[in-house]
This record gives structure tokens, sequence and C-alpha cells, in this order.
């Protein structure tokens, strides 16, 4: 990657103003004006372990900084032994806030507080920049500047190092910080399955949800957007049921879809347990997968019309090709701890895909791997549910959200950021949704999972 240079960034910027800004800019800059400078660039925390697959997260500082209005940096590190999945900016949103200046990523990216990477051999490089009217001073002091998403390759230990640091002010001066370095250690390997010894028990029956709600007043269909969250925003979640379909042959050789049928992820055993029919009734097929604290997924990986399993841990998705146990066939990284996960079929090729709902939004990728989101969909609010399925029948899955605070639920017909089509109060706050095409009319409709 080309070194940027964030002085003429900012003095391009500063060209598109309106003489009128620009004049004001000027008659507002102080008369002496001081580079910015920091103690140094550092990493928090400064050594971090990870195991083969798992991922983790270091934090870049600039310590002791003044009037910090820009940087860049790049990044060294050993690809043998680690995978740098993303950089998140932190200065400048809700983490490291600046009430003064307006800040953006470099390189930029469809989620503006992202920088994301295709890095080189064993460098990449990122930075920020700002602008505001007037001018006004940047930030000081100890600062966040982002937050680096990385995962494990391979046994062994890769420092991350910084080279060629450039912090600039808001008069496009520069300096070069004194910067400290970072240790990842990568151990062995995670277990993400377990070999099934013995037979698991059949889940508990529990009793069929009520019918369903009637919702008080008169719900908006307008779903809100909120801001995009920093990375630091963790949420706890109950993982989701799955479902599943099943094609069974005919004599004549001819393919029948059957319905999509239940499924439950029980995190106290790390068993998956699946129906064949929608009907109360112990298990047709039950495995171990996963660990405790997983997400729970399903969706036809690979297009032969067969919906398996799969789970998400910490910003990885660990998917399989068969219902059973056994070692995941695709591993990619996609998203941040926190995010939910989706599955769908976005384009219509016949091939369900991945994605993650983020406080309102949905990050929706067209192929199962690494890679930046196809599609970025505003719908819903902090809170919702995410809920994914062909509501009309067209062959396209599209996204959707269940409220817990009204118990509603609010479908879109399309892959892009707008109004819901289909507004329903439908269960109680705490349950979980579900969707799938329960009669096989080629049309996905709702469900709940209630404790």
């Amino acid at each position: 990657m080309q070194r940027m240079t964030l002085v003429l960034i900012l003095a391009l910027l500063s060209a598109a103003l309106a003489s009128r800004l620009a004049l004001q800019a000027a008659s507002q800059a102080p008369a002496v004006a001081l580079a910015p400078q920091a103690v140094a660039l550092d990493f928090a925390p400064a050594s971090l372990n990870l195991a083969v697959g798992e991922t983790g997260t270091v934090d870049l500082r600039a310590l002791g900084a003044t009037d910090l209005s820009g940087y860049e940096v790049t990044l060294t590190f050993d690809p043998s032994k680690v995978a740098i999945v993303r950089v998140d900016r932190l200065i400048g949103t809700a983490t490291q806030p600046d009430p003064n200046r307006t800040w953006a990523s470099l390189p930029a990216s469809s989620d503006p507080n992202v920088t994301y990477l295709q890095p080189t051999t064993n460098t990449a490089s990122f930075g920020a920049y700002s602008y505001g009217t007037g001018n006004p001073a940047g930030p000081s002091g100890d600062l966040l500047l982002a937050r680096i998403t990385l995962r494990g390759v391979a046994n062994g230990t890769s420092t991350l190092q910084l080279t060629n640091p450039t912090l600039v002010n808001s008069l496009a001066q520069s300096t070069t910080p004194s910067v400290a370095s970072a240790t990842i250690t990568v151990g062995s390997t995670p277990t993400v399955t377990a070999t099934p010894t013995l037979t698991p028990l059949p889940p508990t029956q529990t009793a069929t949800p009520t019918a369903t709600l009637t919702s008080t007043g008169t719900p908006t269909r307008t779903p809100t957007r909120t801001a995009t969250p920093a990375s630091t925003a963790t949420r706890t979640v109950t993982p989701s049921p799955t479902a599943t379909r099943t094609v069974t042959p005919t004599p004549t050789g001819t393919v029948q879809v059957n319905a999509d049928t239940v499924g439950v992820f029980r995190s106290s055993n790390a068993t998956v347990y699946l129906r064949n029919q929608n009907s109360a009734g112990i298990a047709d097929i039950a495995f171990l997968y996963g660990a405790a604290t997983d997400l729970p997924i399903a969706g036809d990986w690979n297009g032969d019309g067969v919906k398996t399993v799969g789970i998400y841990r910490n910003g990885v998705f660990y998917l399989k090709n068969t219902n059973s146990g056994g070692p995941a066939d695709l591993v990619f990284d996609f998203g941040l701890a926190g995010d939910l996960p989706v599955a769908g079929d976005w384009n219509g090729d016949g091939v369900d895909t991945i994605g993650v709902y983020r406080n309102g939004v949905f990050y929706l990728r067209n192929s199962n791997a690494n890679g930046l989101a196809d599609l970025v969909i505003a719908f819903g609010v902090a809170g919702d549910r995410p809920l994914a399925g062909d509501w009309n029948g067209d062959g396209v899955d599209t996204p959707g959200v269940f409220r817990p605070s009204n118990s509603v639920v609010y479908l879109r017909n399309q892959n892009t950021s707008g109004v819901a089509e289909t507004v329903f109060a439908y269960g109680l706050t705490n349950d979980k949704p579900v969707s799938g095409d329960w009669n096989t009319d080629g049309i996905d409709t709702i469900g709940v999972f209630r404790d």
C-alpha cells in the first residue's frame, strides 16, 4: 500500500470548503501553532495470547498528544503466525469522542468507522483524518486511535511493530512520535467440536407458545437507524434456535423439497438437536458441536438443498456442510465479538451466506469467506433481534427484526435500507424469533421459541 500523505489530504479538504469558511478558519487559527506531540504510540495490551483460529484485539494509543487532527502508521507482523482481520477507528467515535471535529478512516470503507485491510506480505497501513468548521483544535491527552482485531494462524510468536508513524495537527503540521511494540503469542487450536461418545438425551419438552399478543397502540412502521457502535460494545445474547430443511429423493428421480423444521442448540452441553417434523417429540438428529458461549446459525452453505448448522464465535464463523459432529468445513472471519449472526440467500443464487447484525445495521456477504460486506442495510434499532427470510416468495432472502420492547415483527422485502413492508405483533418480550418455510409454499414465515 502506498504511503498516505495526511498533510495533502487535509490541504485538499480545506481547499474544498467555501471561501467564507476558509477565511473564518484562518482568522480563528492561533497565532502560534504547536505541532502535535506524543510521548509514544503504543499498544494496549502490550501482549496477547491467542489459540489457533481464535480472535483478539489490541488498541493503538497516542500518549500525551497535543491538537491531534490526523495520523497514519504502517503495522508490521508475521503473517505465518497471525492475521489482521480488521482495524476499527476509535478516535472520533463514542469510545474516544471529539466534539469539535469530524473524523474519517483511511482507507475509506462502507462502514465509516472501520478500516478494512488487504495487507501485503507482512505490513498493513492505516490512519484517520479530521476536519471542522472554523478549523478547531484537535483533542489532546492520552487518546485511543484504533482497535486492531487479529486471528491466530499457527503456533508461535509475532511482534506488532509500527513504522513510519506520523501525527498531524489542525494546521497540517506533522511530527514523528516514538513507538512501542506488542507481542502476540499463538498457542494450541481451540476446541470447536467434540466427538460424541454417548447418545445425547432428547431435549426437554416445553410448553407450546401461547397465541399471538395483541399489541398496545399502533407500532411504528419505520425502524430508526442508529449510529454504528464502536467495537467495544458487547452484548449478552441467548443463542437462538435453528431451522433446517431436508431434501428427500422420490422413486421417480425428482426432488421433493420438504418443509423447514425446527431445532435447538443447547448451550449447557453444546449439543444440537434437530427434528424432521414440525411436531412435538424427541430429536431425530443430535450431535455435539461448538461451545457453550457460541451462537448457532443454519443455512444451505453449499447449494445442495439441505440446511446445515454453523456457529458464530467472537467474529469467526464455523460452518458445517452436514448435520453431524466433526470439524467445521468452512472457517472465516466476519464481524466483531458481540455481533449477531444471520444467514440467507441474499442474491437468489441458491446458496445461503452469512451476515451480522450490529445495533440496527445488517452487514451481509454474498460468499462464505472473509471480505467486506456486500450489502450494508440500516433496518431496526439497537436491541432488536435479527431475522432473515424470503417473505414474498421471490427467491431472495431479505432482513427482518423482532423488537422485544413491543413484541412486534418488522419485515422488509428488499435488501436496502428503508421502512418495513410488513409489521405485526407476535410473541412475548423474552421469546427468540425463528423463520422458515414451514408449509413448502415458497414463502418464509416467522415463529418464536419460548423457554
